[in-house]
């Protein structure tokens, strides 16, 4: 009988292979905590030895903490948290901007030097880096200095900030219509959108005759009886004096 031969996949390389685990592993962030990272993060505030820390950053996977690490953009730098920065047992866990990628596997000392030898500390346990402007201590000109570091946390199109400064998709009602957007707007009054992650306000669609809806509203609600609205309407108006409605 003939013999099938079926396509084969060539084998992965070892940077797929990595590639692949780095996914897996950011997944699995998203799916213990509900949200992901946010889509990306803007540095600003740095000494002007250090300056090429500034701009912005990018998630990239998580390491074996869950917590997500970043890259600067355009730059081998890299945003993580170690729990312990030298390995050892007096360490705390603090946000580190350094030149060596983090371990994905490791418990602690994620760039694996057996040293604490980076750009910049932070004292945090927070699930991202710590944003609005905070004091890190930095080193500057040859000598550790304390900086007030801004981090701002953005989303893109259609994602609004979460409450750990994750990003996840705008709900019903909602929408976002900016590359930076730190929150979803809200859908006006009269107006409904049953669109997840939505880019833009022309979602929202008019409630019509007979309907109403607050502001953020994934539907319209029928006027109750004895009661009547002209689209859209925030509102539905009583009846006038001496008439009525079945409807």
């Amino acid at each position: 009988p003939p013999t099938s031969h079926l396509p084969t996949m060539p084998p992965l390389s070892t940077s797929s292979l990595r590639n692949v685990l780095l996914l897996f592993l950011l997944s699995l962030r998203v799916i213990a905590t509900g949200a992901g990272p946010p889509d990306s993060i803007v540095v600003s505030g740095m000494c002007s030895t250090k300056s090429y820390l500034n701009g912005v950053w990018e998630p990239v996977a998580a390491t074996r903490s869950g917590k997500s690490y970043f890259k600067k953009v355009g730059s081998d730098r890299w945003l993580y948290l170690d729990p312990d920065c030298d390995g050892g047992s007096d360490s705390e866990d603090r946000w580190i901007f350094d030149s060596d990628e983090p371990s994905t596997i490791a418990e602690s000392d994620l760039d694996g030097d057996g040293t604490c030898v980076y750009d910049g500390r932070i004292t945090s346990t927070s699930t991202n880096p710590p944003t609005g402007t905070n004091t890190w201590t930095v080193y500057c000109n040859s000598a550790w200095t304390d900086t007030q570091i801004t981090i701002q946390n953005s989303c893109v199109m259609g994602r609004g900030l979460t409450s750990d400064s994750g990003c996840e998709d705008c709900p019903a009602g909602k929408f976002s219509d900016a590359t930076d957007a730190s929150s979803c707007a809200e859908c006006d009054a009269g107006k409904y959108s049953s669109t997840i992650g939505a880019v833009s306000a022309s979602t929202c669609t008019s409630c019509s005759s007979g309907k109403y809806s607050l502001s953020g509203a994934p539907e319209c609600t029928n006027c109750a009886t004895g009661r009547y609205s002209s689209s859209p309407s925030a509102t539905c108006l009583p009846c006038a004096a001496g008439k009525a409605s079945s409807t």
